[in-house]
């Protein structure tokens, strides 16, 4: 598994200095990243920026209009430019999850997103946060009945927001199999709070190991928290993260 981040891991230091913010992300060990359609950057200088460091974008998230015929063109041409191999969609609006059947029909939109991505020679993913797991209908989480309700959809399962959720974790990935293929690596502490890999609540080396085992290329660090809420300011964050993803074999 290749172990990657997102801007989002020290995104006011990037909004500040996105330059600066590229070159910690280097130096802290993370070789690929993912990335957003919703920069400020310009998109070319941020593209040639991470060849510069030789930091590679395998993926990106887009928001729920992205697909849409109007849309679409924009949305593959930054895929595109980034060299991405995977597109992700990274939420979905609560109130087409409110019931089971609103449910269903929103798996069955994804998946035909996923058809028209396929097209295209793009897989879509489902990234979850805490929601899609603590809603439940008819007695499953609606991350069970996407993956039952699809088949073309894959996943980016968010570890930190999953276990927030309630999900059993490396269940949950051998039941996603090789639908599952990236993973968010985002720990949380017992108030659902975001920390530094390794030393939050999450088994992650078992859900690491699980997720080798299905198939999974790219692990990828999330820790979407406010500065004042972490125990070390965002640049040193992101190494105590690699660092103890290197303990555990990764």
């Amino acid at each position: 598994m290749e172990i990657g981040i997102t801007f989002a891991s020290v995104h006011e230091e990037y909004a500040k200095d996105p330059l600066r913010a590229l070159d910690e992300i280097k130096n802290a060990g993370y070789n690929v990243f993912e990335v957003s359609p919703f920069e400020s950057f310009n998109h070319e200088d941020y593209a040639k920026a991470l060849k510069d460091r030789g930091i590679r974008p395998v993926a990106g998230h887009y928001g729920w209009d992205s697909f849409d015929d109007e849309k679409i063109e924009g949305s593959i041409a930054h895929a595109k430019l980034f060299g991405l191999e995977m597109m992700i969609m990274p939420w979905c609006p609560p109130e087409s999850i409110t019931t089971y059947a609103d449910t269903v029909k929103t798996a069955k939109k994804l998946d035909a997103m996923a058809e028209k991505l396929a097209k295209y020679g793009y897989p879509l993913l489902f990234h979850n946060h805490t929601i899609e797991f603590e809603t439940i209908h008819e007695g499953k989480s609606v991350m069970e009945i996407f993956y039952e309700n699809t088949s073309l959809l894959g996943f980016e399962l968010d570890l930190g927001w999953g276990y927030a959720g309630g999900c059993d974790l490396v269940p949950f990935i051998n039941k996603l199999g090789n639908r599952l293929k990236t993973v968010h690596i985002k720990d949380v502490n017992a108030e659902k709070t975001p920390v530094e890999v390794g030393t939050g609540l999450v088994n992650m080396k078992e859900c690491l190991d699980a997720a080798v085992a299905v198939g999974v290329k790219y692990g990828i660090v999330e820790q979407d928290v406010a500065t004042e809420k972490r125990n070390y300011p965002p640049f040193e964050s992101i190494n105590i993260s690699r660092r103890n993803l290197k303990k555990m074999g990764y």
